[in-house]
């Protein structure tokens, strides 16, 4: 498979979804010790300079990432 690299350009910024996606995962380890990662979704909002996860289905308000 080719080797394959997603950045969003907004307001003069850039973000690397990888930075962001791995970002989400530390954040969500850090709250919840002990727990498996077995599936993330990442949903970036520009607007809000934000990015919100999900990990394992679990979604609440306060999963974000400042970009």
């Amino acid at each position: 498979e080719p080797k394959c690299k997603v950045i969003v350009e907004f307001a003069g910024q850039q973000v690397g979804t990888e930075d962001t996606l791995k970002a989400a995962i530390k954040a969500y380890k850090a709250a919840h010790r002990g727990i498996e990662v077995k599936t993330v979704e990442l949903y970036i909002k520009p607007e809000e300079h934000a990015a919100y996860y999900v990990v394992n289905g679990d979604a609440a308000p306060e999963y974000r990432i400042e970009l």
